[in-house]
C-alpha cells in the first residue's frame, strides 16, 4: 500500500474510532427519552393505533383533546353535600368521599346535633353548617322546638341525600376516567408539538422508532430493547389538531447494535437473518409477521432462548428471552449506519479502492494537482455561464475556479445569498452534464433550494428532506419524469435545439454588450466636456447656454457642427437680409421654378385638329342612337369583338339562302323544335352518305369500272369465290372457269380501265363502284322523300353524273344547319348577358340588322373612349413637363385649359408663359448670397425666403445665430442615441438572456441525461415503470409484491437521477462509497460539520465547500478532549496537521486550509436583514465588509428595527431561566400577533444563555397562543445552534442573565460566532429582552456589545440625507421638491450612494443626476453595475441629465413624475 493510501486508511481509521467514542449503544429502553408500550396506551376517542383513525396509514394517531365542564349534572342538595365535603368535581384528580363515609359523616352530626337539643330545653341553638343541611334551615340559629320537628324527617332525608349521592359518584368515576384518558392523550399531542419544534430547530438529531420484539438479556450489561426497529415519520397538522406517526418507507431492521460486544456462535446465520429482514414491511399489529423473525432469531442467539407471546409472564432466566412487544420510542439518531459506512470505507481502501483529490489533498498538497484529462472534462465549465438567477462576479468566480480545481472555498456571511449561488451552480452544472450533491450538516439550509430551481429541471433534482416518505415521492416522481423523458427527447434534435439556442444566447450577449458599450460611450459623452470659445465646457453648461439665448435664438433650428466655418461675411449677410425686403413677394419661387418650355408643347392648330376628331365619334353615336331597338351593350371590346365575330358570318350565310326550300327549311327549324330535330336527322343522314360516296369516290377515282352484274342474283357468291380463289394465290383461269359458267360470264364482262380482273384491288375497286351506286340510290330516295314535297328538285336514282350536284345541295343544306346553329349559339350568348334580349327566331330575324347597329354604337363608344385615354396619355405626357415641385403655377393653369379642352384659354396661356421667362432673371442675384447661406444653414435660409418682401429689423449678427446653432445641434445629437431606448433594450436583452439560459439548461441537461444514462438504468427505468403500473390503485393482492420489486428497481436507477440534495448523514447512508459518484458535491453551511463529515467527499470528484467561520462550529459532543487527543496521537501522528482534527474543527476550517491556495471567496452583499440589524454582525465579525442591501420601504419598515427593552424585575434561577423575562417575550409576542402591522410575519426566540430558557418560553408561548400559531407563525424556540441557516421576519433575543446571579463576561471566539449568527436572523426587527443595565455589564462581554448596539443602533435603516454635492443635484432637488415631494440627497445603502431618492409608502425611487462630472469610462461603468445589484435588491431608477434639464427644464423633469405616479409615490401637497 502507498504511504498516501495508508495515511488516507489511517485517516478514516481515526473517524471511526470517534464514532464509536460518540455513540455508545443504548441496551435499554429505559434510556431513551421516551417509550410507550402499545398495549399501555390510552386508545380510543382521540388515539388509535393502526389506522383506525382519519389516516389509514397512520401506526398512532393523537387527536387535540377539547375539555368542557361535562360532568354528570346534579341539583343543588349535591351541590350543598360538595361544598361541605370541600370536592372538586371539575378535576378528574379530585379525592372522592365514598358513601360510606358520607353516611359516617351524616351520622356523627346528626347525634351531635341530638346532643345539642337534648342539652338546651327551650330558647335557641347555634347550627353547624352540616347541621343546617341536614335539617333543611337556612338560619345559624333555630328554636329548639323546631329543631326537633325537622329532626323527624331527617332519617329520610338522609337516606335520599345518600342514594343520590352514590348514584351520581359512580357516574362522575366513569367521567373522570373518560378525563384521565383524555389528559393522556392531550399529553401525548403536546409532546408530539413539542417534538416537533425540536425536529424543526435540529437542537437534537432525533428519530421516532417502532420496535416490535423486546430482547431481554441479563449479561454484565443488562439488554431490554426491541430487536426489530423501523423509523416512524411524525405528521403535525396544527389546524385539524392532529398529530400522526407514519411508517418510514425503508422498512424494519433488525438493531443489531445492541448486541454490539456480545460473542454468538451462530454470528453468520444472525447476520444474514439481518440481511433478509431488512427493509421487510412488517405490520407491528399482526404477530404472524413477525414471530417467525423473532423465533428465528432466539434460536440462533442461544439454544435455551425464549420467545415469549404478548400475554406470557417473563420468567427468571439467564437465557435470552424476546417479547412479542412492540413499542413506540424516542431516541438519538442512530449512527450505526455511519459506522457501517466507515468500515465500509477502510475495506474499500484496502482494497485499492481509489481515492478522490479532494482527500489527497488533506493529506498531501500534490492531491491539488490535476492531470490534462481531469482538466479536459470541464472545458467549458468557466467560460459559457448558465446562471438562471442573477449573479454578482463573485459568484460567477465560483464556477470559474471550480473548472480549474479540485476544490473551491467560499465564505458566505449571513444572509448573502448562499442559497441563491447554489442554484445556480446547480443549474450550470447540470447544463454540462454533472452529476451534483448539494449537502449540508441541517437541512434548513437545503429546504429552499428546490423551490428556486428553474421549474423545467426540478423533476430532476430529488431533496432528500423531510422524511422518507416525502423523499420516496420526489424520488419516484423524478424516476418517472426521467423515463419519460427517455421515452420522448431525441439526441439529435435536442443537440439541433441546442445549437440553435446557443448562436441565440451568443448572439444576445454580443447585443447586450454592444449595447452596453453604446450606453458607456452616450454617458462618456454627455459628461464629458467639449473645447468652446477657447475653454473645456461641458454639455449640462452647454445647455445653461441655450437656456439663457433661447427667447432671442429659439427660431434657429439648423443643425451645425461644431466645427463649422460661417458661410457669410457680416456684409454678405446685410446685403441678403436687405434683397429679402425689396424684392416682390408675388414672385419669389420664380427663380427657383421653371416655365414650360414652348418647344415641347402643342401649337394650337395641332390642338385644333386633335378636339376635331372626337367631334366625329360622338356625331357617329348620336346617329346611330336614332335606330330602333338598339341594345345597350357594356363597353367590353373582348365581348363586342366576340359578339361581331357570330354575327357577322351569321349574317353573311343567311343572304345565301334564297332558294324557296331552303327559306322553307329554315323557317321549320326555327318555328318548330320537333321539326328542326327531323331536318337535322335528315341532315345528319343524307351528311354520311354523301361523305362516304366521297370517301369510295376517292379511291376508285382514276378508274373507269364496268360491271352490270351488280344485280345479278349470285353476285356475291361470285365475289366471294373469286376472293377466295386470289387470297390463295391462284390465278382466274383454267379449269376455274371451265366448271364454273357464271363466274366466268362475270370475268368475260367486266372491265378495270378495259381490262379484265387479275388481283384483289381490281376485285376491291368494283366492290367500291357497287357500293358508291347503292349509296347515290339511298341519297336520292331520302332526298326525293323529303326535299320533293318541300319544293326541291325530284332527283333520278338512275343518273350517274350526279355528285357534284349531290355536294352542292349538302353545302347548301349545312349553311341552313350552320345558320341555326349559329343562331342558338348567338341566343345562349346574349340571353344571360343581355338584359331584355329577346331570342332570334324566323319571325324577327330582322333583329339581327338591330344587333348590328348596336355593335356599331358601342364600338364607336369603345373608340370615343380610346380616344379619350390618348388624350389622357397626353395630358399624362404633359402633365411633369407644366405640373411639379420645380414648375411654376401657370403650368398648373395651362394643364388645366388641356383638362377642360379649352381651346381659346390654351391659346392665351401660352401667350402668358412668354411673359413670365422674362420676370424669372430678376431673382438671380437674390438666390446666389441665399444659396452660400443653405449649404450651412438651410432652414434658416428658407425661413428668408418664405418672409420675402417683408421689411423687417435684423434678430442679430450672424455669428450669434451660427453659434447658438452649433450649442443646440451638439445638445441634440446626445439625443440621437436615444439613451432611454438603448436602457430599455438593454432591459429586453438581460430578459431574452434569462429565457434562453433556462432554455438551454433544460436542453442541455436533458441531453446529458440521454447521454449518461446506462442501458442497466434504461432497463431498470422500464422494469420499475412497469412495476408501478401494475401496482395500480394499491389494494390489490399482489400490490405489496410489485411494490417490494418496484423499490428493489428504484434502488437500481437512482443513480439516473443527476442531482440530490440531502444532509451529510443522509448522503453518507444512502451512497456507497465511490469517487465517481457525483462530479461536484457542495457543502453549505460547512462550519457545522465536523470531521466526521470528511467521509462524503468520497463520493464526487469535486467540492465546493460553502461556511463561514465566524458563524458557529461544530461542539464537543460530551466527551473528554484527553480520549480525542489519544485517538489523535494515535492514527494522525504522521498527517501533517493531525493533531487539529478534533470535533472543533469544521470541515469549512479543513477547507480553509487544505484548498485555498488561491484565497477563498467571500460573498458580500447582504439580502436578509435591513442594514440596522445586520450592523452589529458586520461591525463584530466581518470588518464592516458585507454590503447590506435590503432597505424595506415605508409600509414595510419597523420603527425600530432594533430595540432592547428592559425587563426590571427579571431574575435567573439556577435552571438558567428567567421567568420574567420569558413572560415580557410571550407577553410582546402574544401583542405582535394580534398587531396587524405583523400580519403574516414569522417569528422566532433565541436564547442565549442554554437551551432551558428557550424551552421556558415555548411553554408559556404554547399556553398563550396555542400551538396552530406557532405553527402558522413558524415560532421556533431555540438557541444561536438550531437557528443557524434559519431566518425569520422577527426575532427576539432573551439575554437571561440578570444581577442576582453571578455570570462571566462571554469574549471567546465561540460566543463571537453565537451571538454573530443571533444577531443575523431577523429580517425586519431584531428584539433583545435584558434584566441588566449596561452599566452592569463588562466592556469586554459580548453582551455589552450587543446590549449597546441595540440601544443605539446604527441609523441605516431611514434613508439618511447628506448635501447635495453638485450644482445639477441641488437644483433638481429644489424642482421635484416644488411638486410637493420630500427628496433627501446622496443616501447611502452599503457602499453604494445614489444622488437622490424620493420615498413612498411601497415604493421607493432612486434619481441619478447625470452629466454634471466626469470621472472616466471606468466610473460610468462602475455606476451601471451598482444599478444593477441595487435593481435586484428592489430599487428603482430614473435618471436626469444636466444636458436636458438646463435647457428644458419640464421635459427633463416629466418622466420622473410619471415614474413616481405609477410606483404610487404622492408629494405631500399633491395627496389630494
Amino acid at each position: 500500500m502507498k504511504i498516501l493510501d495508508k495515511k488516507v486508511k489511517q485517516l478514516f481509521e481515526y473517524l471511526l474510532a470517534l464514532r464509536h467514542l460518540t455513540s455508545q449503544p443504548i441496551r435499554e429502553l429505559k434510556q431513551y427519552e421516551k417509550s410507550w408500550m402499545l398495549d399501555e396506551l390510552p386508545l380510543g376517542d382521540g388515539c388509535f393505533l393502526g389506522g383506525d383513525g382519519v389516516d389509514a396509514d397512520a401506526y398512532l394517531e393523537v387527536h387535540q383533546q377539547v375539555f368542557k365542564n361535562d360532568y354528570p349534572i346534579f341539583d343543588h342538595k349535591l351541590g350543598r353535600i360538595f361544598e361541605l365535603l370541600q370536592f372538586d368535581y371539575t378535576k378528574d384528580g379530585s379525592v372522592i368521599c365514598s358513601g360510606v363515609e358520607l353516611e359516617e359523616i351524616m351520622n356523627q352530626n346528626w347525634e351531635q346535633l341530638q346532643k345539642k337539643v337534648s342539652h338546651v330545653h327551650q330558647g335557641k341553638i347555634e347550627l353547624t353548617q352540616w347541621e343546617r343541611f341536614l335539617i333543611q334551615h337556612s338560619e345559624m340559629f333555630i328554636e329548639v322546638n323546631e329543631a326537633l320537628d325537622k329532626m323527624k324527617d331527617l332519617p329520610l332525608h338522609m337516606k335520599y341525600c345518600l342514594k343520590m349521592y352514590e348514584t351520581w359518584i359512580e357516574e362522575w368515576k366513569e367521567w373522570a376516567l373518560n378525563q384521565k384518558r383524555k389528559r393522556q392523550i392531550q399529553k401525548m399531542y403536546d409532546y408530539f408539538f413539542q417534538l416537533r419544534q425540536m425536529m424543526k430547530s435540529e437542537e437534537q438529531s432525533l428519530e421516532i422508532m417502532m420496535g416490535i420484539g423486546v430482547l431481554s438479556y441479563q449479561l454484565k450489561y443488562p439488554i431490554h430493547h426491541p430487536m426489530l426497529v423501523m423509523k416512524l415519520e411524525l405528521d403535525f397538522d396544527a389546524e385539524r389538531g392532529v398529530a400522526k406517526l407514519l411508517p418510514s418507507t425503508r422498512g424494519y431492521q433488525l438493531d443489531l447494535e445492541v448486541l454490539a460486544g456480545v460473542e454468538f456462535a451462530n454470528q453468520q446465520e444472525i447476520m444474514q437473518l439481518k440481511e433478509a429482514v431488512s427493509g421487510s414491511m412488517i405490520s407491528p399489529f399482526d404477530i404472524e409477521e413477525s414471530e417467525g423473525i423473532l423465533r428465528q432469531l432466539i434460536h440462533y442467539m442461544h439454544p435455551n432462548g425464549l420467545y415469549l407471546g404478548k400475554d406470557e409472564v417473563e420468567p427468571v432466566s439467564k437465557f435470552p428471552m424476546v417479547k412479542q412487544q412492540s413499542v413506540i420510542f424516542i431516541r438519538k439518531r442512530s449512527e450505526a449506519l455511519l459506522k457501517e459506512d466507515l468500515q465500509s470505507t477502510i475495506e474499500y481502501l484496502e482494497e485499492g479502492g481509489r481515492i478522490p483529490k479532494t482527500i489527497q489533498a488533506i493529506i498531501d498538497v500534490d492531491g491539488l494537482r490535476q492531470s490534462q484529462d481531469e482538466l479536459k472534462d470541464w472545458v467549458g465549465i468557466g467560460e459559457q455561464l448558465l446562471f438562471p438567477l442573477p449573479a454578482n462576479e463573485e459568484q460567477k468566480d465560483i464556477a470559474r475556479r471550480l473548472a480549474n480545481n479540485v476544490a473551491v472555498t467560499v465564505q458566505g456571511p449571513p444572509g448573502t445569498g448562499k442559497s441563491h449561488t447554489i442554484v445556480n451552480l446547480i443549474a450550470h452544472l447540470l447544463a454540462h452534464g454533472k452529476r451534483v450533491l448539494v449537502t449540508s450538516e441541517k437541512d434548513k439550509a437545503l429546504r429552499v433550494l428546490i423551490d428556486k430551481l428553474p421549474e423545467e429541471i426540478q423533476s430532476l433534482c430529488v431533496s432528500f428532506l423531510g422524511g422518507d416518505r416525502q423523499s420516496l415521492a420526489q424520488i419516484e416522481q423524478s424516476i418517472r419524469m426521467i423515463s419519460e423523458g427517455l421515452a420522448t427527447y431525441d439526441t439529435k434534435l435536442l443537440d439541433k435545439e441546442i445549437q440553435v439556442l446557443s448562436r441565440q444566447l451568443d448572439m444576445v450577449r454580443r447585443q447586450m454588450s454592444i449595447t452596453k458599450n453604446n450606453i458607456v460611450r452616450f454617458k462618456e459623452l454627455d459628461s464629458k466636456g467639449q473645447v468652446w470659445k477657447d475653454k473645456i465646457c461641458q454639455p449640462y453648461e452647454m445647455a445653461q447656454l441655450v437656456a439663457e439665448q433661447v427667447d432671442r435664438f429659439g427660431w434657429v433650428k439648423d443643425k451645425v457642427s461644431m466645427d463649422a466655418v460661417s458661410p457669410l461675411t457680416e456684409d454678405q449677410f446685410v446685403t441678403l437680409w436687405e434683397l429679402k425686403g425689396m424684392l416682390p413677394a408675388q414672385h419669389k419661387d420664380l427663380a427657383q421654378l421653371k416655365l414650360p418650355a414652348l418647344s415641347r408643347l402643342m401649337s394650337v392648330e395641332e390642338y385644333r385638329k386633335l378636339l376635331s376628331e372626337e367631334q366625329c365619334y360622338s356625331t357617329r353615336i348620336q346617329e346611330l342612337k336614332l335606330m330602333p331597338k338598339l341594345y345597350e351593350f357594356e363597353e367590353n371590346r373582348t365581348f363586342i369583338d366576340e359578339l361581331g365575330r357570330q354575327l357577322e358570318p351569321l349574317c353573311q350565310k343567311l343572304e345565301k339562302l334564297q332558294d324557296p326550300l331552303e327559306q322553307r327549311i329554315l323557317e321549320e327549324c326555327l318555328l318548330n323544335e320537333e321539326r328542326s330535330l327531323i331536318w337535322e336527322t335528315v341532315f345528319n343522314r343524307l351528311k354520311d352518305i354523301i361523305m362516304k360516296v366521297n370517301e369510295i369516290e376517292v379511291l376508285i377515282v382514276n378508274d373507269v369500272v364496268e360491271c352490270d352484274y351488280y344485280d345479278h342474283p349470285k353476285y356475291e357468291s361470285i365475289i366471294t369465290s373469286l376472293k377466295e380463289r386470289l387470297q390463295a394465290g391462284k390465278g382466274i383461269g383454267g379449269l376455274y372457269l371451265t366448271f364454273n359458267s357464271d363466274i366466268r360470264a362475270f370475268y368475260e364482262n367486266t372491265r378495270i380501265n378495259g381490262q379484265k380482273l387479275s388481283t384483289l384491288d381490281d376485285l376491291n375497286r368494283i366492290e367500291s363502284q357497287r357500293q358508291k351506286l347503292e349509296l347515290l340510290a339511298k341519297f336520292a330516295k331520302i332526298w326525293n322523300k323529303n326535299m320533293a314535297p318541300n319544293g326541291g328538285e325530284f332527283i333520278d336514282g338512275n343518273e350517274s353524273q350526279v355528285l357534284f350536284a349531290h355536294n352542292q345541295k349538302m353545302k347548301q343544306f349545312s349553311i341552313i344547319m350552320e345558320c341555326l346553329e349559329e343562331i342558338q349559339q348567338l341566343n345562349d350568348f346574349l340571353s344571360p348577358i343581355v338584359q331584355g334580349y329577346k331570342k332570334i327566331g324566323y319571325e324577327n330575324l330582322s333583329d339581327l340588322k338591330a344587333l348590328s347597329y348596336s355593335i356599331e354604337l358601342t364600338q364607336n363608344k369603345i373608340r370615343q373612349k380610346g380616344w379619350q385615354e390618348v388624350y389622357q396619355v397626353l395630358l399624362s405626357k404633359y402633365k411633369p413637363l407644366l405640373i411639379g415641385e420645380q414648375l411654376h403655377s401657370v403650368g398648373q393653369e395651362l394643364y388645366n385649359a388641356l383638362v377642360n379642352k379649352d381651346l381659346e384659354l390654351f391659346a392665351e396661356i401660352l401667350g402668358k408663359i412668354q411673359s413670365l421667362n422674362q420676370i424669372k432673371e430678376q431673382y438671380q442675384v437674390f438666390y446666389g448670397l441665399l444659396h452660400e447661406l443653405k449649404v450651412a444653414m438651410p432652414l434658416f435660409a428658407n425661413e428668408l425666403v418664405n418672409t420675402i418682401g417683408m421689411v423687417e429689423p435684423m434678430p442679430g449678427s450672424l455669428a450669434e445665430i451660427f453659434d447658438y446653432a452649433k450649442l443646440t445641434t451638439f445638445l441634440d445629437s446626445l439625443e440621437d442615441w436615444k439613451n432611454g431606448e438603448l436602457e430599455l433594450k438593454m432591459q429586453m436583452l438581460e430578459k431574452e438572456e434569462i429565457s434562453l439560459i433556462k432554455q438551454l439548461i433544460f436542453k442541455m441537461t436533458w441531453k446529458n441525461q440521454l447521454d449518461r444514462v446506462t442501458p442497466e438504468e434504461d432497463r431498470a427505468l422500464q422494469t420499475w415503470m412497469q412495476k408501478m403500473n401494475r401496482i395500480g390503485k394499491g389494494t390489490g393482492r399482489q400490490a405489496q409484491k410489485f411494490r417490494r420489486e418496484a423499490r428493489v428497481e428504484m434502488e437500481k436507477c437512482q443513480s439516473a437521477i443527476p442531482v440530490w440534495i440531502m444532509p451529510v448523514k443522509e448522503a453518507i447512508e444512502n451512497f456507497k462509497v465511490n469517487p465517481d459518484l457525483f462530479d461536484v458535491v457542495i457543502i453549505d453551511e460547512s462550519s457545522q460539520c465536523n470531521v466526521l463529515s470528511l467521509p462524503i467527499l468520497m463520493r464526487g470528484k469535486k467540492v465546493v465547500i460553502v461556511g463561514d467561520d465566524q458563524q458557529i462550529s461544530p461542539m464537543m459532543p460530551g466527551i473528554s478532549e484527553a480520549s480525542v487527543k489519544d485517538l489523535m496521537s494515535r492514527y494522525l501522528y504522521n498527517i501533517e496537521n493531525g493533531n487539529s482534527y478534533d470535533f472543533q474543527t469544521s470541515l469549512y476550517d479543513i477547507a480553509c486550509r487544505v484548498f485555498s491556495s488561491k484565497g477563498k471567496l467571500m460573498l458580500k452583499e447582504h439580502f436578509r436583514c435591513v442594514p440596522e440589524i445586520i450592523g452589529f454582525s458586520n461591525e463584530l465579525a466581518y470588518h464592516n465588509e458585507m454590503i447590506p442591501l435590503k432597505l424595506p420601504v415605508l409600509s414595510e419598515q419597523f420603527n425600530p428595527a432594533v430595540m432592547a427593552i428592559y425587563v426590571e424585575d427579571g431574575a435567573r434561577d439556577e435552571k438558567k431561566t428567567n421567568l420574567n423575562e420569558a413572560k415580557r417575550i410571550v407577553s410582546d409576542i402574544k401583542a405582535c400577533i394580534e398587531n396587524p402591522i405583523y400580519d403574516g410575519k414569522s417569528m422566532g426566540v433565541i436564547s442565549l444563555l442554554g437551551a432551558e430558557q428557550a424551552k421556558l418560553i415555548q411553554k408559556l408561548l404554547l399556553d398563550a397562543v396555542g400551538e396552530k400559531v406557532m405553527v402558522e407563525r413558524q415560532i421556533i424556540c431555540g438557541d444561536a445552534y438550531s437557528f443557524q441557516g434559519d431566518e425569520r421576519d422577527v426575532m427576539f433575543l432573551s439575554l437571561v442573565i440578570a444581577p442576582n446571579m453571578r455570570y462571566n463576561a462571554l469574549n471567546k471566539k465561540m460566543y463571537t460566532q453565537r451571538f454573530n449568527v443571533a444577531a443575523s436572523r431577523a429580517k425586519c426587527q431584531m428584539r433583545l429582552y435584558h434584566s441588566v443595565s449596561i452599566s452592569e455589564l463588562s466592556a469586554e462581554d459580548l453582551r455589552y456589545e450587543l446590549l449597546a448596539y441595540c440601544q443605539n443602533p446604527k441609523p441605516m435603516y431611514e434613508l439618511v440625507s447628506h448635501e447635495c454635492e453638485t450644482l445639477l443635484e441641488r437644483d433638481v432637488m429644489k424642482a421635484i421638491e416644488a411638486r410637493g415631494y420630500v427628496v433627501k440627497s446622496k443616501v447611502s445603502i452599503g457602499k453604494y450612494q445614489m444622488d437622490l431618492v424620493v420615498e413612498g409608502e411601497r415604493q421607493r425611487l432612486a434619481i441619478e443626476c447625470d452629466g454634471d462630472t466626469f470621472y472616466g469610462v471606468e466610473k460610468i461603468e462602475q455606476d451601471l453595475e451598482r444599478q444593477g445589484v441595487l435593481e435586484r435588491a428592489g430599487w428603482y431608477f430614473i435618471h436626469i441629465r444636466g444636458s436636458i434639464f438646463y435647457r428644458n427644464q419640464e421635459l427633463a423633469l416629466q418622466p420622473v413624475f410619471e415614474k413616481l405616479k405609477e410606483l404610487g409615490i404622492e408629494g405631500e401637497k399633491n395627496l389630494s
